[in-house]
């Protein structure tokens, strides 16, 4: 009798102490799930605001082929390499004709919000 009894407190004592390291656990993947969550979402609001201050500079920019410094800065630092490469591959191009302007401000936009996109897939896809 004195066995099982001592078996008993021991597997109790156990599942008493897996509880705790349990909750820990959880408790620790959620704050991580939640600190990735508001990252994401923080890139994400800076790209969104970013892309309409930029946009709605842009098409005049591209028409004037007269780039302010912001527009670039913002283009080079904040969006990732596929929208910054779009631009300055537009404007190393010697011969702008209107269809080229068009294309150019289009392919620009696009991949901005590609890059806003793709944050937000990766918001979707992350679990805890």
């Amino acid at each position: 009798m004195e066995t099982s009894t001592l078996l008993g407190v021991i597997v109790g004592g156990l599942l008493t102490g897996i509880a705790p390291c349990l909750t820990i656990y959880y408790q620790h993947r959620r704050f991580v799930y939640d600190a990735k969550i508001a990252r994401l979402n923080s890139k994400k609001e800076k790209y969104e605001i970013s892309y309409t201050k930029i946009i709605n500079q842009l098409s005049d920019a591209i028409n004037n082929n007269e780039y302010p410094a912001e527009i670039i800065s913002d283009i080079s630092i904040i969006f990732p390499r596929e929208v910054s490469d779009i631009f300055f591959d537009f404007m190393q191009d010697k011969e702008k004709d209107s269809l080229k302007r068009k294309i150019a401000y289009l392919n620009i936009s696009q991949a901005m919000k590609e890059a806003i996109k793709d944050i937000e897939d990766r918001m979707d896809n992350t679990k805890i």
